[in-house]
């Protein structure tokens, strides 16, 4: 054979070698079946830890086309992570039917009886979620805390009605506790139904070591019922705690921080004027609601007698926006309390203009001008003062103010500060 023959022919071979070895190669380089479905599977846990749970669903799909490599265990591990995700994504509807087939998989798996539960509140559905509860706590009898998990979600979407129907079924089957009767009670507080909070809240004040925060919330319920001493008593215990604990920034409760303020109010609606401006004073200079502390404080020193401090008060609250209206109306009575007649009259004269507490501007400015020697302009006011109906506007109405102030929902399930 000619050599040259011979040289194409060796390197003709070698090069078919090279490719069947490439061929080998890319072939032992590709993932076994199991090796991708663990892949898939890893991939969707990370991408749910990450929060990318759109991500999650697609991993979640990739392993559920090799649906013949798993068992049972695995087919609802997998189903239980897609309602999370689904969950997360506020696909509610797809997120029970993953979290039913998981629980078809495997009966009571409490993981996804407590996703579907949440899942139901979620969906609106809470006599299912309320259910779904007592599925839950017949299969796990010593966890009756579903209930006040339940409670907490229902809250959390400002469901109080529901939120109070768990914490009972979490008391008739549990006894209840200091933090079961304290919840209920701060619920009952956001509905308005206050002898029933009252008793819940002193009920957990005297089952078990009481904490700021439950002395706030009845003192909030005294409040409203018009119990201001007795709330001022609910607020003597949360205000030696802040004192106990100042300087710990870390350990007060977000609302109890207002309990020198709403001792003032307390205080200043059965005339304790010198503990309410005590009061309101600390809080103007620790910055907890200091803007109405100050108009609050304005209005003891109004009523105390003391016009240049009551007048100073108001001036800085209308010119930040608190309370505007009764501020003109309160300077013009601080003016005629200190005999500025003129300077009166005209604060009354915008009172009018404004519709700003219009019967009593006029009979206050009729009153300046007599005081002045303006009968004549006195009288006119006095006699209009007489036909004037409703107010147009109320000057700094307090319980409209309290009901304001209210902790809400997200309040409501702050956490607590122990003493």
């Amino acid at each position: 054979m000619n050599k040259r023959i011979m040289c194409a022919a060796v390197a003709v071979a070698m090069a078919m070698a090279m490719v069947t070895a490439m061929a080998v190669e890319v072939q032992a380089q590709t993932l076994a079946a199991d090796q991708q479905l663990n892949a898939y599977y890893t991939l969707m846990t990370l991408a749910l830890t990450d929060g990318d749970y759109q991500s999650a669903l697609e991993y979640a799909q990739d392993c559920m086309e090799m649906e013949d490599l798993m068992d049972d265990t695995l087919r609802a591990d997998i189903s239980l992570k897609r309602g999370y995700a689904l969950l997360y994504l506020s696909r509610y509807d797809e997120a029970l039917e993953a979290l039913d087939a998981c629980l078809n998989l495997a009966p009571g798996m409490s993981e996804a009886m407590l996703l579907k539960m949440q899942a139901q509140v979620a969906a609106g559905q809470p006599a299912e979620a309320m259910a779904e509860a007592d599925a839950y706590a017949a299969v796990y009898p010593e966890q009756t805390e579903v209930y006040m998990t339940l409670g907490e979600l229902f809250a959390v979407g400002g469901d109080y009605e529901n939120a109070v129907k768990a914490y009972t079924a979490y008391i008739e089957q549990d006894g209840g506790n200091a933090t079961a009767y304290q919840m209920r009670g701060q619920y009952l507080l956001q509905l308005g139904r206050y002898e029933e909070a009252e008793a819940d809240l002193t009920q957990a004040i005297e089952t078990d070591a009481a904490t700021a925060r439950t002395y706030y919330l009845r003192s909030i319920v005294r409040l409203q019922l018009g119990r201001n001493a007795e709330a001022i008593e609910d607020l003597d215990q949360c205000v030696a705690y802040l004192d106990q604990v100042e300087g710990d920034e870390t350990e007060i409760d977000a609302d109890v921080r207002n309990s020198r303020y709403y001792r003032g109010i307390a205080a200043m609606q059965i005339g304790e004027y010198a503990l309410a401006i005590e009061d309101f004073t600390r809080c103007v200079e620790d910055g907890i609601n200091g803007d109405y502390a100050r108009f609050w404080r304005g209005a003891c020193y109004l009523d105390s007698g003391d016009y240049e401090a009551a007048k100073e008060d108001f001036a800085y609250s209308s010119e930040q926006g608190i309370e505007a209206a009764s501020c003109l109306y309160y300077m013009a009575l601080c003016d005629m309390g200190l005999e500025q007649y003129e300077a009166a009259i005209e604060g009354f004269t915008a009172c009018v203009e404004q519709g700003v507490m219009s019967a009593q501007a006029l009979y206050n400015r009729g009153m300046c001008y007599i005081q002045m020697g303006e009968n004549e302009k006195g009288q006119a006011d006095l006699e209009l003062s007489l036909t004037q109906g409703s107010q147009d506007e109320d000057a700094a109405a307090l319980p409209e103010a309290l009901a304001e102030e209210t902790p809400d929902a997200g309040d409501a399930s702050s956490g607590e500060a122990e003493h």
